[in-house]
């Protein structure tokens, strides 16, 4: 079954890539612009998906032979019928603004062939830019946000000529820093930038009225306009909101959180979601029994008591 849904999926990229808005390129089908590690340093490191992204490829302007290489997805097979012009990939980047020393160059190579290069630019307010080959190949970093060091973090959608197609088979990626002296970087996150339902069970338990049990966490990744998000439980897991929930999603990246009951064993329950009318995830997480522990929050006025004072005094004083 698993290996007749992979197979669909290729055939038909419509079902297995919504279409996404990217900025100047469009609505356009997009492929996972990463997919695995292919050569380069890796680095943990902030993200605009700090809590999933947390990994990256870095390269540096230094001596121009700090290399960074990845393989995307696979790139799907079209109809006959098509014949596309271009292909659309995205994955998730960053490079410093603020803290650059000054313009940067970079050089992007698909399949080892020199496609273009692009230049970041020293900032202190970051945007988006783009960066055109000579054969209508094309770079197009969606700026997101900063981080604490005032440096980029996005989307890097690249555009690219079917010449460098072949249907089935990823591209090759590489970014290779110019030879500038300089520590200045380009990250590409090891995160795949594709359609996907994570779940974790969380060490946190709730107690209130109608419900005692722990908390789970359910990670969406979704493109396209808003859909629904549909979760599975046994059906001997009963939740306050039943066996299965739905939940509407947007594009983009989104974590919600939902009750399971409890045990005083290791339990293992089998979860099941649903994104729109495709089967996204099967799997079984174990919920380990934790340790009830009460948290008593003490009022602080912030006077110099807490100093001045044993504890217990500082208790009774509040």
């Amino acid at each position: 079954m698993l290996r007749t849904a992979c197979w669909l999926a290729l055939l038909l990229p419509s079902l297995a890539f919504g279409q996404v808005d990217l900025p100047i390129f469009g609505k356009q089908q997009v492929i996972n612009g990463y997919a695995k590690d292919i050569e380069g340093e890796v680095l943990s490191y902030f993200s605009v998906y700090p809590e999933h992204a947390t990994t990256a490829l870095l390269t540096r302007c230094t001596d121009g032979k700090k290399a960074i290489a990845w393989e995307t997805a696979p790139v799907p097979f079209y109809r006959q019928t098509e014949s596309p012009k271009y292909f659309y990939f995205s994955w998730i980047a960053a490079h410093n603004s603020t803290t650059s020393g000054g313009d940067r160059s970079f050089d992007l190579f698909i399949n080892d062939q020199l496609a273009l290069t692009f230049t970041t630019h020293h900032s202190t307010m970051p945007g988006s830019w783009s960066a055109a080959g000579a054969d209508s190949t094309k770079l197009v970093f969606e700026y997101s946000k900063m981080d604490r060091h005032g440096d980029a973090h996005g989307f890097a959608h690249l555009r690219v000529p079917a010449r460098y197609i072949t249907p089935g088979k990823p591209l090759r990626l590489k970014v290779v820093g110019h030879a500038q002296n300089s520590p200045d970087w380009f990250m590409t996150f090891r995160y795949t930038f594709e359609e996907k339902v994570e779940v974790e069970a969380l060490p946190f338990w709730t107690n209130d009225e109608d419900f005692a049990g722990q908390l789970m966490s359910v990670t969406a990744l979704h493109f396209g306009p808003d859909t629904e998000l549909t979760v599975w439980l046994p059906e001997h897991q009963e939740t306050p909101t039943g066996r299965r929930w739905h939940e509407k999603i947007k594009n983009g990246i989104q974590v919600l959180e939902r009750r399971i009951p409890s045990s005083d064993s290791i339990q293992e329950i089998r979860v099941r979601a649903r994104v729109g009318n495709v089967d996204l995830l099967d799997t079984v997480i174990v919920v380990v029994p934790r340790v009830r522990r009460d948290i008593h929050l003490v009022h602080h006025s912030h006077t110099d008591i807490g100093y001045s004072h044993l504890q217990a005094e500082v208790e009774t004083i509040q």
